[in-house]
């Protein structure tokens, strides 16, 4: 009996797959057809990027990110394999992170989990060596799905921990499904205080992301586990919450659910009445949802509902129904609770045989999914074994290398200190051949200062000499020769007065006379300008005005004398040597350039003085050679002695215009 009951397991199995695959051709065509006009948009844009570069590698991620399903991650795979390769030559982590996140979730589609393994591994390790939180929190999440789906739930909950350390603070969409997978995993293992506490998180979160969805999926699974609470009152407030989105024609999945939990609540309540037309709504949004555990979930509870009510046709009609939908989808979990309602409403009809054929296919299967599960939970233990076994190898390999590196940086370390050292004494003989030379500057520097302050003494002294020599001589002319002449200008007229004199010999008295005159004239024209009285009496501007004047008035040329600028005095030196450059300016117009006037101008300011003589005599060619002239020599002296600055500028027939700068 046993084997014939298997065999009618099988049959109903094999007529309902077909009935289930055909009714969900429609749905995975759309969903095809979806990916594939995705798909094409994305590979246009790859043709845009031919060149092998960081742009064509976000291409390439954009045509991998399209696909969803399994079939559609195999289509694109070929896209993936450049991405990784192309970013592992340019050394660029935003493609080798994305390209792991897809490879580790197409080997978990895949169900190879230590393949799986490998490239969260690898994801981790390249976001935290390259600073990317967000990339290795995602690699937690899916490290927490991959636990989650070989039931080891307390790692996949260290997992989802780790992810929030990023998730928790930048909040978004993921944030709230790595709250409701804590939620579900707290519910499995029956921790409910934990449950309720990543509830009240999922709850506070989708608030604030200010969606209605994840609202809704928040207040639904908060309810779950007040449900499993047995909270059932607390459960209804928070399914109210929902009330207001309901129904929603486009979430078919949260609509048969709150439908479901609500007629769940009042079966609970014992109203029979509202739980049965809020269960039969569950059913017809389940059922547009073609989602088959959906149904199979609705139509246990429609039972449970119709055998307390006593209706036995109705509970049976659903407990069938609920059979071939397990079947139609092949979830031997919703096979084994239908089998187990049909024998419990045999029993309670109390055809006892019926009741035990249907309990012993339970048992089958119930047999069934505990070999799967053993074998899931071998293999979940071979999975980490190995996994470990690989992690031990790496560890390993990791400390040899770090053996190796550190050999490799203590080598750097001394060669980074033999370099350091070749530079610092390299900067010691620079900076030694600096001071050395920065010191034979000075020593050149301050023998050149000294030469000149010896050449300016040497000037000073040449000058002070000509002019103490001038003063002597202008002295012992004025008293010596000058009194001479005087007193024989006196005797000759005492002579006159006391002598007969012809007529004839009178005219030679008087033309004598005329002469001793102007000798005496002559002298003291000789006696001033050898040391003019007015320079010491009156100043610079008065004695040069006299000067040009006396120039004007001996019928010589013209001389204009311009003084301009500020009225100051200057010290001693400086007003004799600037006198006597303006007389030997002058005196070599009269003399060598043939002017017909001369122009000489001085502009005082409150740091120097700025000397112009300019004249329309035949001027001269002007050469590189050193000045040879006495007088240009003189006047070279006096400027270098008070440290100033002579420019010559002459033109043959053109005249000759001499400026000079001094710091006085």
């Amino acid at each position: 009996m046993k084997g014939l009951y298997k065999r009618q397991y099988y049959s109903y199995s094999f007529i309902y797959c077909l009935l289930f695959c055909t009714a969900q051709v429609h749905t995975q065509e759309w969903a095809d057809s979806a990916f594939q006009s995705r798909k094409t948009k994305a590979i246009e844009n790859l043709l845009k990027f031919p060149k092998q570069d960081t742009h064509r590698i976000i291409a390439l991620v954009n045509v991998y990110e399209t696909s969803t399903f399994l079939k559609q991650r195999i289509e694109v795979k070929a896209y993936v394999d450049e991405a990784v390769s192309l970013s592992r030559k340019l050394n660029f982590p935003v493609g080798i992170c994305k390209s792991y996140y897809w490879y580790a979730n197409y080997y978990l589609a895949k169900k190879e989990y230590d393949t799986t393994h490998l490239y969260l591994d690898s994801l981790i390790e390249w976001a935290v060596l390259f600073s990317s939180p967000r990339m290795n929190a995602l690699g937690h999440r899916l490290r927490g799905q991959l636990y989650l789906r070989l039931e080891d739930y307390l790692r996949a909950q260290e997992a989802y921990q780790q992810s929030l350390i990023y998730f928790a603070v930048h909040v978004e969409d993921l944030t709230l499904y790595i709250y409701r997978d804590l939620v579900n995993i707290f519910r499995y293992v029956e921790n409910i205080d934990k449950a309720l506490y990543y509830a009240q998180l999922a709850l506070q979160t989708a608030e604030k992301l200010n969606s209605k969805l994840n609202f809704m999926t928040a207040c639904l699974s908060y309810s779950n586990v007040l449900m499993s609470a047995q909270n059932f009152v607390k459960a209804d407030e928070m399914l109210s919450k929902m009330q207001g989105y309901m129904p929603d024609s486009t979430e078919l999945n949260l609509t048969y659910s709150y439908y479901l939990k609500k007629g769940i609540i009042a079966q609970q309540k014992g109203d029979h009445r509202s739980a049965k037309k809020l269960l039969v709504q569950a059913l017809k949004y389940a059922e547009q949802s073609k989602h088959g555990n959906s149904v199979s979930e609705v139509l246990s509870a429609l039972f449970q509902l119709s055998l307390q009510d006593g209706n036995g046709p109705e509970a049976k009609a659903y407990a069938e129904r609920n059979l071939k939908q397990a079947l139609m989808s092949q979830n031997k979990l919703n096979q084994y609770a239908a089998w187990k309602n049909l024998s419990a409403f045999y029993r309670i009809e109390n055809d006892y045989k019926s009741a035990f054929l249907a309990l012993e296919t339970a048992l089958v299967l119930k047999d069934s999914l505990m070999t799967e599960s053993a074998v899931k939970h071998m293999n979940l233990l071979e999975s980490s074994y190995q996994h470990e076994q690989k992690a031990r190898t790496i560890d390993q390999l990791k400390k040899h290398n770090d053996v190796q590196k550190i050999k490799i940086q203590e080598q750097y370390r001394l060669n980074t200190l033999l370099v350091v050292t070749l530079i610092c004494l390299l900067l010691i003989v620079i900076l030694a051949y600096k001071y050395f030379t920065n010191q034979r500057k000075l020593q050149l520097q301050y023998i050149s200062e000294l030469e000149r302050n010896k050449h300016i003494q040497t000037i000073d002294a040449i000058l002070q000499g000509q002019e103490n020599e001038r003063r002597r001589m202008a002295q012992e002319l004025h008293d010596s020769l000058g009194g001479m002449l005087s007193g024989i200008k006196l005797s000759m007229m005492n002579m006159k007065d006391h002598l007969m004199i012809s007529p004839e010999n009178h005219y030679k008295f008087e033309n004598a006379m005329h002469l001793m005159d102007k000798s005496i004239q002559e002298l003291r024209h000789v006696a001033h300008n050898l040391m003019p009285a007015a320079l010491v009496k009156l100043g610079l501007r008065e004695a040069l005005a006299d000067y040009t004047q006396t120039v004007e008035t001996s019928g010589t040329i013209p001389v204009k004398l311009q003084c301009l600028g500020v009225d100051r005095a200057l010290n001693a030196t400086a007003e004799i040597y600037i006198y006597r450059i303006v007389q030997e300016l002058v005196t070599n117009a009269m003399k060598h350039a043939q002017a017909h006037r001369v122009l000489v101008q001085l502009v005082f300011s409150e740091t120097d003085v700025e000397i112009t003589v300019e004249d329309d005599g035949i001027g001269f060619e002007r050469t590189m050679e050193p000045i040879s002239s006495m007088g240009l020599m003189n006047i070279q002296y006096r400027v270098e002695y008070l440290k100033g600055k002579l420019n010559i500028q002459s033109t043959k027939e053109k005249g000759t215009s001499i400026y000079i700068s001094l710091p006085v």
